[in-house]
Order: C-alpha cells, then structure tokens, then sequence
C-alpha cells in the first residue's frame, strides 16, 4: 500500500526526509487538489506507475 505525506513541511530536504522515512509521494499544504488526485492516480494505475517512481 503506498504512503503518501501530507504535511505543512514542504522545504526540499522536508520532502527528501519523508521519502527517505518510506513515503512513496510527499504533498505539502496548503493541498493542491489536482496534484493529490494526480499523486493518488498515479498508484491507482498501472498505466502511470512508471510516473510516480520519478
């Protein structure tokens, strides 16, 4: 099951922390809607894995 942080620490080594912790995708506050349904898609479909591992 992939994890994805929601969190107000959106400085780059906050992002790197969360990855490196076992976050699969990190999203930062205030939330973007889009990118959290786009994040969430892209582990829903097999067709934009290949995506979300960049």
């Amino acid at each position: 099951i992939p994890i994805i942080a929601l969190t107000a620490n959106a400085f780059a080594e906050d992002v790197r922390h969360a990855l490196d912790c076992g976050m699969n995708a990190h999203l930062a506050k205030p939330l973007d809607v889009e990118k959290m349904i786009h994040t969430i898609a892209c582990y829903c479909s097999r067709v934009c894995i290949s995506h979300c591992k960049k």
